[in-house]
C-alpha cells in the first residue's frame, strides 16, 4: 500500500487547514505528478478522497473547492491562482483557466462522486465495508474454502 500521495494537515482552529486542504485538493485535481495538467474532462475527482473531522468542515470544503475551481476558471482567485503559477509555471494562466474549468464541470456534472468525508462517516463506511467483507468470506467458506485460499486467490494483503 503506497502512502506517498497522502497528505496528513495537522493544525489547530482557525490555522488555515479548509484554505490549504482545498488548494491541495485542486492541485491533485489539475495536475499529475510530473507536474503536467491532466486531460480535460478526466473525472479526477473521482480518485481522491479527503477525510475532515466534522461534518461542517466537509460541507465548507466542498464549498471552498467549487468556489475556487469557479474562481480559477475566471482568472478571479489571487491567493490560489500565484500559488499554481509559481509552482506549474509551465502552465498558462489561460490554460489554468480551461482546466479549473473542465474540473468543475466534471464535478458539478458528477457531483455524486465528489467525497469528501467526515472521520465519522469514514468509520461507519470502514464499519460497514468490513462487514460485508466478513460475510462474503462466510458465504465462501460455506464452499468449502479455507481463509488462506480465499486470500491467496484474490491476492489479498493482511495488514497487522
Amino acid at each position: 500500500m503506497s502512502t506517498k500521495n497522502l497528505h496528513v494537515i495537522k493544525a489547530s482552529a482557525g490555522a488555515g487547514k479548509t484554505y490549504t486542504l482545498a488548494k491541495v485538493y485542486i492541485e491533485q485535481l489539475l495536475w499529475d505528478k510530473s507536474g503536467k495538467l491532466r486531460p480535460l474532462h478526466s473525472c479526477y475527482h473521482q480518485h481522491i478522497l479527503p477525510i475532515t473531522f466534522t461534518n461542517k468542515a466537509t460541507a465548507e470544503m466542498k464549498e471552498r473547492i467549487i468556489v475556487r475551481l469557479y474562481e480559477l476558471s475566471n482568472g478571479t482567485c489571487g491567493a490560489y491562482q500565484q500559488y499554481f503559477q509559481e509552482a506549474y509555471p509551465t502552465t498558462s494562466p489561460e490554460d489554468l483557466k480551461v482546466a479549473a474549468q473542465a474540473a468543475l464541470e466534471d464535478i458539478l456534472f458528477d457531483y455524486t462522486a465528489f467525497n469528501i468525508i467526515a472521520v465519522r462517516t469514514c468509520k461507519l463506511q470502514f464499519l460497514e465495508w468490513n462487514q460485508k467483507l466478513l460475510l462474503h468470506i462466510q458465504k465462501i467458506q460455506s464452499y468449502g474454502y479455507h481463509l488462506d485460499e480465499i486470500c491467496e486467490a484474490v491476492q489479498l494483503e493482511i495488514l497487522t
